[in-house]
Order: C-alpha cells, then structure tokens, then sequence
C-alpha cells in the first residue's frame, strides 16, 4: 500500500536523513508533504517511491544509500537518471 504523504515524510526524515538530496522534498514536513504529493502517478511513482522507502529501512546500511536516492525518485546522489520511480 502506498504512503500517504504524511506517512511517507515522517519516515523518509527517519530512514533517509543522511541521503537527503537538496530541493527535492523540500526543508520541512510541509514541504516533503507538498513535494510528495505532485509526484507523478506515471509507473505508480508513488507505490514504488513507497516500496524504496521500506527496502531502505529493511536494508543493513551499505543497502539504505540507493533506496533512499530511489525514494526520492533519483537514480543516484547526483542524477536522476535511472530511477526506477519515475
């Protein structure tokens, strides 16, 4: 089931703290909320940003770093290119 945007913020600040990319979910709840919230419904973005998010809290640390950049629905720290959440 996917988050809701509430949900999805709250852990995401939890889980991905570390691997925060700057100006995709915004400084604050409020804004991760918004900026999750226009995430496209194309490939179930949402559901798979989901998904990401609970492989990076079950993950041992070495596996948290590509799900979290995934949630965010980049391929990596520096490009969005190869998310699988597009």
């Amino acid at each position: 089931m996917e988050f809701t945007p509430s949900q999805f913020c709250v852990l995401f600040e939890g889980i991905c703290s570390g691997e925060v990319i700057a100006g995709v979910y915004g400084s604050s709840e409020s804004g991760c909320e918004t900026a999750y919230t226009a995430v496209p419904n194309t490939a179930a973005a949402g559901w798979c940003r989901t998904e990401h998010l609970c492989n990076a809290n079950q993950n041992n640390q070495a596996g948290v770093i590509p799900h979290c950049y995934h949630a965010q629905g980049w391929g990596s720290a520096t490009s969005p290119a190869g998310s699988p959440c597009q």
